[in-house]
């Protein structure tokens, strides 16, 4: 009678053994799971806090960005749409030719599709249909090519307006350069 005896208490101390064994490793994937998810918390929560910044940053000024993840995938596109266009749908802003002189809407174009196929760089002054003055900037950052329009006012616009006008004033010194050139004699002694 003893052997049954033997087997129970052997039986018992097996289980209480096995018990205790899968408690404590219960114990410590429990202290490392709550680790690594304090650790995957405080991750997201950086995650978050960089995003937030970049809406930040993003809203400090009027501008539009256009971002294509490859050349023929889909653009995503964020910021004042209203900078181009009244209507209220995104896409309208890369119908180049709603808002832009048509000249200038096909060299803009030209310049996106540059972009998106051999990752070429540009930036440039533009002024929309209703006499507004905008700076078209794309690059290709990290293998996505990305389009910033964004309104040109005060310091940048007075910049601007200084290029314009010494673009200008280099054509009319050309032109009178030429006009002395063609002149027989020379201009100091009329």
């Amino acid at each position: 009678m003893r052997e049954p005896n033997v087997v129970g208490v052997s039986l018992v101390v097996g289980l209480v053994i096995f018990a205790t064994i899968t408690a404590l490793l219960h114990l410590t994937g429990r202290k490392q799971w709550t680790q690594r998810e304090s650790a995957l918390v405080a991750e997201l929560e950086a995650g978050r806090a960089k995003l937030e910044r970049a809406h930040v940053f993003l809203s400090a000024e009027p501008q539009i960005i256009v971002a294509w993840g490859s050349a023929s995938g889909e653009p995503e596109i964020e910021g004042e749409i209203g900078l181009v266009t009244d209507a209220p749908v995104p896409r309208r802003v890369l119908g180049f030719g709603a808002w832009l002189e048509p000249a200038l809407a096909q060299r803009l174009d030209d310049c996106v599709e540059r972009l998106r196929r051999r990752g070429e760089g540009f930036r440039m002054s533009l002024v929309s249909l209703a006499g507004r003055h905008l700076e078209a900037e794309g690059r290709a950052i990290t293998g996505r090519a990305v389009l910033r329009i964004r309104d040109v006012s005060g310091d940048r616009l007075e910049l601007l307006s200084l290029r314009q006008r010494h673009a200008e004033l280099g054509g009319q010194t050309d032109a009178l350069r030429a006009m002395l050139d063609s002149i027989a004699a020379p201009a100091w002694t009329r």
